[in-house]
C-alpha cells in the first residue's frame, strides 16, 4: 500500500495469491481495487482493503474448488523493498493532492517528509489540507504556524516537523 500511495494511485489494489518463498509470487486467486478517499489514514485504507479482500475471498471459493487459478506475471510483480527514510521524500513536481494523500496515508509511520520548495529544504510532520486549484507566486509561505507549499498543481498546508 505504501508504494501505491507514493506513486499517487487514486485507486489501491488488493491481490489474493498463494504464498511462496519470494515476495509477491504465487498463483493469483483474485484481484480488485478500491477508490482511495482524499485524506484517508493508513488504518482507514487497510479497513477498506480488508473489506474488499473479504468480498474477493467469498467470490473466490467456487473458483478455487474448480482449480481455476492464473499464474503470477513475474514482469508485473512488485520489486519494492521495505520503505527507507528517503522514500518519504516529497517532490514539488507532484500535485498537492498526491502529497496530501501520501502524507495522510503514511503518517502513522512517524517519519518526517523532506521536501524542497524554492531552494529551501523543509521537514514536514503532518499534512493539514490542500487546495488543488490554488496558485501562488511564492514557492512557500508561513501562515501562522502552518506552512503553505506550492506544488505543480495546487497548494499544500502542512505542519513542520520538530525533528529539524
Amino acid at each position: 500500500m505504501f508504494w501505491q500511495l507514493r506513486a499517487g494511485a487514486r485507486r489501491l489494489g488488493i491481490t489474493l495469491h498463494r504464498l511462496e518463498a519470494t515476495l509477491d509470487a504465487g498463483a493469483i486467486y483474485a484481484q480488485d481495487r478500491i477508490a482511495a478517499p482524499d485524506g484517508a489514514s493508513w488504518q482507514t485504507l487497510h479497513r477498506l482493503l480488508a473489506e474488499r479482500g473479504v468480498k474477493c475471498l467469498r467470490e473466490l471459493m467456487p473458483r478455487l474448488a474448480q482449480g481455476r487459478l492464473r499464474p503470477q506475471d513475474d514482469a508485473q510483480a512488485s520489486t519494492q523493498s521495505f520503505p527507507r527514510d528517503a522514500d518519504f521524500a516529497l517532490s514539488a513536481r507532484w500535485s498537492a493532492r498526491r502529497a496530501y494523500n501520501f502524507m495522510c496515508g503514511t503518517h502513522h509511520w512517524g517519519r518526517p517528509y523532506p521536501v524542497s520548495c524554492g531552494g529551501v529544504h523543509f521537514l514536514l510532520d503532518r499534512a493539514l489540507g490542500f487546495d488543488p486549484r490554488a496558485r501562488s507566486t511564492r514557492p512557500w509561505r508561513m501562515d501562522g504556524d502552518e506552512l503553505v507549499l506550492r506544488f505543480a498543481r495546487g497548494l499544500l498546508r502542512a505542519r513542520l516537523s520538530v525533528n529539524l
